[in-house]
């Protein structure tokens, strides 16, 4: 069942309370990624407890720590798992979300990345508990066929969150459990444009990120544009150990082309502040944080027209190219740069646009609006 947005209830502050599992990662810096989410709900609604993944590990003593561990490492356990992504310290948060849950007064869970929190035990709690489950999910429908072992444990849950459409209809279409979507947000306050000389040489081009994206068609799209523009420049921001792909290689040879990694969130933005355009191939996706922050910096994005990118990028903020096709990449980007009122006009539109639907206290919103077809 696809809920729609009219289906929502108007008073978010009458609900139940929240448990927000949230969880952080290495590679995202303060202002970056979906645990932002949990802050503007964390200010929309009061009645909020949170669970932080990364910091329960300091509650787990060494010994159980090696136990669990062990334990979960063996295949028989394994086999259960809903998903590759849980790993023993999930499992064992999933234990202190039970047990919080028991204390609370039915609280509603929120498991801000169900790929990786949504355990075998949470999947096989009782049925009042988990009818106060939400999943949010960010993986497109790809990953699931791939990965998920049992789509039965998505039954007879409060609801799940899809951060794209597409996601949203096939999950409505395989589960038995309320089902919507929502757009990914991004910190409107951080990141944000400033005044530059659109035309100004060298061009510069910026590709942010490693999961899911298309390296191959990166370096292949890139050596015809630079045939063309010798002088470009290409800022990569991939972590060190995720640069073992062979274009990422043949990219390498190329002089121009810059490499940064555990970099500050304000370098970060000025990368994209800088930038004549995101170059960014995609395999697939749901939603993207490269993508929604270029557009909050007022830069135009080329990207692969797979997944729910097209919920973020139109001809006013950029072009969609057939995924894996490197020369379409490549013509698209040449003619954006050759293009300089539009590209002058797209940082317009694209910072309007991050205004317009990407504010995270607006997503808070309407999440806490969701929340409340939950059964009571």
């Amino acid at each position: 069942m696809l809920l729609k947005k009219n289906q929502a209830a108007k008073n978010p502050s009458s609900r139940s309370s929240l448990l927000l599992v949230r969880e952080g990662f290495s590679h995202m810096g303060s202002s970056s990624g979906f645990d932002l989410l949990c802050r503007a709900i964390s200010e929309e609604n009061k009645n909020v407890h949170s669970i932080h993944v990364n910091d329960y590990s300091y509650y787990l003593g060494s010994r159980r720590r090696k136990i669990s561990s062990w334990l979960y490492k063996t295949p028989p356990l394994m086999a259960h798992w809903p998903s590759p992504f849980v790993t023993p310290l999930h499992a064992a948060v999933s234990e202190q979300i039970i047990r919080t849950a028991c204390n609370e007064a039915k609280p509603v869970i929120l498991l801000t990345y169900g790929e990786n929190q949504y355990s075998a035990q949470l999947a096989s709690a009782g049925a009042d508990l988990r009818k106060k489950l939400v999943v949010f999910l960010h993986q497109p429908p790809s990953w699931h066929r791939l990965f998920w072992q049992d789509i039965s444990v998505f039954d007879n849950i409060g609801a799940i969150i899809c951060l794209s459409k597409e996601l949203a209809h096939y999950m409505a279409s395989i589960t038995k459990s309320p089902v919507f979507n929502i757009r990914h947000g991004v910190d409107l306050d951080f990141f944000q444009p400033y005044d530059k000389n659109t035309s100004t040489l060298p061009y510069k081009l910026l590709f942010v990120g490693q999961w899911l994206r298309d390296f191959e068609t990166l370096e292949k799209a890139f050596t015809i544009i630079q045939a063309q523009h010798p002088t470009i420049k290409l800022d990569c921001v991939v972590p060190f150990n995720k640069r073992e792909a062979l274009p990422l290689m043949r990219l390498a040879r190329f002089s121009n082309v810059r490499w940064h990694a555990q970099i500050s969130s304000h370098d970060l933005r000025l990368l994209y502040q800088k930038a004549s355009l995101l170059l960014l191939p995609l395999i697939d996706a749901t939603a993207n944080n490269a993508v929604v922050e270029a557009l909050a910096c007022g830069l135009p994005v080329i990207t692969s027209d797979v997944g729910g990118i097209e919920e973020y990028i139109d001809h006013h903020s950029g072009e969609l190219c057939p995924a894996g096709n490197a020369e379409a990449h490549a013509q698209a980007t040449l003619r954006w740069l050759g293009a300089k009122e539009r590209r002058e006009r797209a940082a317009l539109t694209t910072r309007l646009f991050a205004e317009d639907h990407l504010c995270w206290k607006d997503i808070a919103s309407e999440v806490l609006m969701h929340l409340n077809c939950i059964e009571k």
